[in-house]
């Protein structure tokens, strides 16, 4: 009887210790299997911005870049992508418009920027940002302010925001039609007719810092 005692005092203590053995190793692993915690941070030089606007009936693009903005207010250091820019503030320079070819580039300096009231920069702010990348951008541009729409995507650290404007919400009416005076003949599409659009696609673009611990 002495000798059954004594084995089930062993046992009980062997699964009491194994137990405990067990626990620290489920502890152990559970801490290991946490993934890691990454935060977001701005990288300027990444940043580009990009357009296209329509010429000819049939809305043919023509496609161009701003090579100067000014980004204020980024949150680096955030958890999430959209955190980093839910208070950023922007100007662009007008004067930094390229199209790759620099006659048409002085034309739109000339005609169309330089038809609207304190256009050297074209300032804005993102108004909100949700983490669906539906996002509220406040643009100003010849004296006007206005809300639009737009949209962030992100792959891994690689993040666009898409903008559709309408330059007759900034009040462009005579700079759209003066520039197309200017450049008539090149906006005549196969019907013959010069149209240029007021409708304008902006895409931002830039690389964000991913460091992860």
């Amino acid at each position: 009887m002495k000798t059954f005692f004594i084995l089930s005092a062993a046992s009980v203590l062997l699964f009491i210790s194994c137990g405990t053995e067990s626990n620290n190793e489920i502890t152990e692993q559970t801490e290991k299997q946490q993934p890691p915690v990454c935060t977001y941070s701005y990288l300027h030089d990444s940043t580009h911005v990009n357009w296209t606007a329509y010429k000819f009936t049939e809305k043919k693009g023509v496609k161009g870049t701003f090579d100067s903005v000014v980004v204020e207010g980024v949150a680096n250091g955030a958890i999430s992508p959209f955190d980093v820019f839910a208070n950023v503030s922007f100007r662009i320079l007008s004067s930094s418009v390229n199209t790759n070819d620099a006659a048409r580039d002085q034309k739109i300096l000339n005609y169309f920027f330089g038809k609207m009231i304190a256009t050297s920069e074209i300032s804005g702010k993102i108004v909100s940002v949700n983490e669906k990348g539906e996002a509220e951008v406040l643009i100003k541009m010849n004296n006007v302010e206005h809300n639009v729409l737009g949209v962030f995507t992100i792959q891994e650290n690689k993040v666009s925001l898409q903008v559709e404007i309408n330059m007759d919400h900034w009040n462009g009416q005579s700079a759209i039609a003066s520039l197309n005076k200017e450049c008539y003949e090149l906006h005549k599409g196969e019907d013959g007719k010069s149209v240029l659009w007021p409708d304008v696609s902006v895409q931002i673009e830039t690389t964000l810092q991913k460091i992860c611990e």
